[in-house]
């Protein structure tokens, strides 16, 4: 039975297309007498409905309606149209999207058959600034019956998501490119993450040097063994529980680099780095360093016998130099005239060593000539430029040389051109800064919550939503504190399923600081923790505006049907 309304409570259509902006105004002066929709006067009540919900609606909506789905949209819609708006108001459904007609079209034919969809994220190309593009959109098409209960249209509520699906392909490709430049970097590394440093990345070099071995998802005291009694465990033990970085030159290590073979000792310079999270907590730590085998060898060689090791330097590609104790240059190898663009040895010869280090990095080369006059080793890292101007980073050495007596007789210097590894430092910090960047500026709720409920982290479209002005009001807050009575036990139960290694999708309601309720849809996945235990990584989106669409077209539904 059909609901009759008194002719006195039925809203003219001159009523319904009062306000509804732009798209209400244009309604109102078409001219209708040549469309198959006719006047609007004359239009069926269950029309009238969802044509008022659509103007007055804040999210992109259009309705299809009768035999030709004459096609009506609000303000929020026509921006999707492009080019076609305004022309496409009153025409048939399938003229007006004709170039993705192939794609749509049978999901018309399904809704018109009575059944209800849902698309999120769905590529469409489409033409609509005079060109063809790719978009994505969110979406959802719902039948429309007329008052004799039989389908006579669709109506739609749809966001368009190409700007979220860009900025993740971004992300996606950015952190490929990070993986190609990790792992072709010229020193070796690797990261551990937790207290039992459990290998998460290694890259080529890292491979090489420990002999090919699958490490990956292990802990380095198993993937490792040799290192255990060497006391490499130990600090990176100490390392995590500090925080501090340890920073190691020329240090021995036994490696068995061909499986079921003898150890082989070799020499590294590496650098343990924590990992910390936002709040400071150490998370993991980042190895990276160079064999040096060859370079310490070459040293030993060198206060061995000076002609022997002469020949051995030459074949060297670092740059190696000797100069006397007045800091003066009387050799400097083949490989570091190469690297140090150097034509004429003759003409450098007996140059001061503040001609290779000036600027705001000569403090640091005084410092270790002078270490070196006085008996001792010098290590430093910094900027300058070659002899013909191009500006590298270097990896620098200084040691003694000395005579039976003891006494320093000259200095040794060896340089390494480590410009490539700043190159990737670089990327890498900047690669984090845009990953979190993009984080920080998704509409949607972004949250880490722990096993106990307790919430982590939360971007600040999260916070908005929960109507916190402070973050600092997150710690220790738990996440229950702001889901609505009725759903907590199902947000617990789904909580726990998650951190148990679920990936999961519901629907709940929060009630913010100051009092507004939403409807959110939260998709979570289970997220390994530093202390191995399992955290909840959930993206959460307000969809209140399509829950109550969706209510009110059940209610509309359900008068017609049954009133």
């Amino acid at each position: 039975m059909l609901i009759n309304f008194p002719a006195k409570q039925l809203p003219t259509m001159h009523d319904l297309l009062q306000g509804g902006g732009h798209m209400g105004a244009r309604m109102r002066a078409h001219d209708w007498s040549t469309s198959p929709l006719g006047e609007p006067a004359h239009w069926p009540q269950s029309l009238r409905n969802y044509v008022e919900l659509m103007l007055n609606a804040k999210q992109a909506m259009f309705v299809a309606w009768g035999p030709e789905l004459a096609f009506l949209y609000n303000d929020e819609y026509a921006p999707i149209f492009g080019v076609r708006h305004p022309g496409a108001l009153g025409r048939p459904f399938a003229e007006v999207w004709a170039d993705i007609w192939g794609q749509i079209g049978p999901i018309v034919e399904q809704t018109l058959s009575g059944q209800a969809s849902w698309f999120e994220d769905l590529l469409i190309p489409m033409e609509r600034h005079g060109r063809r593009e790719d978009a994505w959109f969110s979406f959802s098409y719902t039948p429309i019956r007329d008052e004799s209960g039989q389908v006579a249209g669709m109506f739609c509520a749809a966001v368009e998501t190409t700007g979220k699906v860009l900025a993740e392909r971004r992300a996606m490709a950015e952190r490929e490119r990070l993986q190609q430049l990790f792992q072709q970097a010229p020193s070796f590394m690797a990261i551990v993450r937790g207290p039992d440093h459990v290998f998460e990345l290694v890259n080529s070099s890292y491979q090489q040097l420990i002999g090919h071995r699958e490490v990956l998802g292990m802990q380095a005291r198993e993937a490792l063994p040799e290192l255990v009694e060497q006391g490499f465990i130990e600090l990176l033990d100490e390392v995590y529980r500090t925080g501090k970085a340890f920073i190691a030159n020329a240090i021995p290590i036994s490696l068995q680099q061909v499986p079921s073979g003898a150890a082989e000792q070799r020499f590294l310079n590496f650098v343990y780095q924590p990992i910390t999270d936002a709040s400071g907590h150490v998370t993991g730590i980042f190895g990276e360093g160079y064999d040096v085998t060859e370079q310490v060898q070459a040293e030993q060689a060198l206060r061995e016998s000076e002609e022997f090791n002469r020949r051995i330097l030459e074949s060297s590609s670092d740059c190696i130099k000797v100069l006397d104790t007045n800091g003066r240059l009387q050799f400097m190898s083949a490989g570091g005239m190469e690297v140090m663009e150097v034509d004429d040895f003759g003409a450098i010869q007996g140059c001061d060593w503040r001609s290779f280090w000036y600027g705001p990095e000569h403090p640091k080369a005084r410092e270790a000539v002078e270490t070196a006059l006085a008996g001792g080793m010098a290590r430093f890292q910094g900027p300058t430029p070659t002899f013909k101007g191009t500006l590298k980073w270097w990896d620098v050495a200084v040691t003694p040389i000395t005579g039976p007596d003891g006494k320093v007789e000259k200095i040794l210097s060896i340089s390494r051109d480590i410009s490539d590894l700043k190159k990737i430092e670089e990327a890498l910090r900047k690669s984090e800064a845009r990953h979190r960047a993009i984080i920080e500026a998704t509409p949607e709720c972004v949250k880490l919550v722990a096993a106990d409920g307790k919430v982590l982290e939360m971007n600040p479209a999260g916070l908005a939503m929960l109507e916190i002005a402070d973050p600092a009001m997150l710690k220790g807050a738990s996440v229950l504190d702001v889901i609505a009575p009725e759903f907590r036990q199902e947000w617990r139960a789904n909580h726990a399923r998650v951190c148990n290694g679920e990936s999961l999708s519901w629907e709940f309601d929060i009630i913010g600081l100051k009092g507004t309720r939403r409807h959110m849809e939260t998709h979570a996945v289970p997220l390994t923790m530093p202390d191995g235990s399992t955290a909840h990584l959930g993206v959460t989106r307000d969809i209140s505006a399509r829950k109550r669409a969706e209510e009110h077209q059940k209610l509309l539904i359900n008068e017609l049907n049954h009133g």
